[in-house]
């Protein structure tokens, strides 16, 4: 008579569901970020006539960072990401989704926390502007923030620099509670 063999099925059965809970997860990230990005499509407005003709390259090229301050102020109704997205969409030498990227800035720059939905908003339109800043490579690398002094002029240094983490595991949400980051004149933590 043949021995039956017994088999080890403890190892297979457990990768397997170990596989599938990565395979949800990772579900359940992409859905997140896809009903955010919906979101954001939904709130971003038009930027002003006047910004819209003035691109990127005209910025950058007339160094006037007037012009590079009237794309990135944050106007009645907008958002941070709303003037990330205003800064991407007439940068020549960027190619992609506008809004999609505009929102990872802010994941990486700490300005929404994408695990929970809440992010930074502004409390006064027209008092600060977050400008996009590039490294060496042409890279965006960082956000620049400029915030109105009393007499209603942005100052040519900005107030803070915020450095974009390398991946949004790395990223450090600035609304946190006890993070010091915060102006709290200028910026409120919203809940989603």
């Amino acid at each position: 008579m043949k021995e039956k063999k017994e088999r080890n099925w403890f190892f297979p059965v457990i990768m397997s569901i170990f596989f599938l809970f990565l395979l949800a997860d990772n579900v359940v990230t992409h859905l997140a970020v896809y009903r955010l990005n919906q979101k954001l499509e939904a709130m971003m407005l038009p930027a002003s006539p006047a910004i819209l003709e003035v691109s990127q390259k005209e910025v950058l090229e007339s160094n006037n960072p007037e012009l590079a301050l009237d794309l990135a102020v944050v106007g009645s109704g907008e958002g941070i990401t709303t003037v990330f997205a205003r800064q991407l969409a007439r940068d020549p030498e960027f190619e992609g989704d506008v809004s999609l990227e505009a929102w990872r800035i802010a994941v990486r720059a700490g300005y929404i926390d994408w695990k929970f939905g809440a992010g930074i908003g502004v409390k006064a339109p027209d008092e600060v502007a977050y400008v996009l800043v590039k490294d060496e490579e042409g890279k965006y690398s960082a956000v620049a923030k400029h915030v109105k002094d009393k007499e209603g002029n942005f100052s040519g240094s900005p107030e803070s620099v915020q450095e974009l983490s390398s991946t949004f595991a790395k990223a450090d949400f600035l609304g946190k509670p006890g993070n010091v980051r915060i102006q709290t004149d200028h910026e409120f933590v919203m809940m989603a």
